[in-house]
């Protein structure tokens, strides 16, 4: 039976890849660069951003990015998506445990969960500074599952991107990816996860009908 949904921040409640769009285009034309299309992200982007910055052409420009990256961020908070509070009370109104496991570094992330009213209703937060090896690495899952008091077979998780699949695939927990994120459709099925959603209430529908 499930008891808990895991949570993946980055791509999941907020819209990162719109984000990042903008802010590496903005960074593209400023040093005369063709910027990628959102599809192009989609279908290339990695985990560690920085193993993209060769094909992009960025390389030399990493500490620009970092630095434009940031100004950008601390003026322009991310904001959850807005059916994120209704979704997560309703899972909570029934009884699910809720956690996230993010690969976000850990102060940014439990600042924008608490801005975004979330960290209150998480069981359990993992960051990507909690541990050494990231998704799609299951050490994150196997620690948020026993923080929670749960077996990892009572939890499903929810995330967009393949390394996501794997590291529920590797911790034995059931994976739900949603559309709206930074992997396309075609590297996502590819992974075979047991669900992909389109929209929120697709997701919350196949969470309910879990056993």
């Amino acid at each position: 039976m499930v008891k808990a949904v895991l949570l993946d921040w980055d791509g999941t409640l907020w819209d990162v890849l719109g984000f990042m769009v903008e802010t590496y285009t903005e960074v593209f034309n400023h040093f005369n660069i063709k910027p990628w299309s959102r599809e192009e992200y989609q279908e290339k982007f990695r985990h560690d951003w920085r193993d993209m910055l060769d094909e992009m052409g960025l390389t030399p420009h990493t500490q620009y990015l970092l630095d434009h990256w940031e100004r950008k961020i601390s003026t322009q908070r991310p904001l959850a998506y807005p059916w994120v509070g209704d979704f997560t009370d309703k899972l909570l109104s029934e009884g699910y445990l809720l956690g996230v496991v993010s690969s976000a570094p850990k102060k940014p992330l439990m600042r924008e969960l608490d801005r975004n009213d979330l960290l209150t209703k998480m069981k359990v937060v993992v960051s990507g500074e909690d541990f050494q090896e990231r998704k799609p690495s299951p050490m994150p899952m196997f620690y948020a599952t026993a923080k929670m008091g749960v077996k990892p077979q009572e939890c499903v998780y929810v995330g967009d991107m393949v390394e996501d699949i794997q590291a529920s695939r590797s911790a034995y927990m059931k994976v739900a990816v949603v559309l709206w994120g930074l992997h396309s459709l075609s590297r996502l099925k590819a992974e075979n996860p047991d669900s992909i959603s389109e929209t929120p209430d697709e997701l919350l529908n196949y969470i309910r009908g879990l056993p």
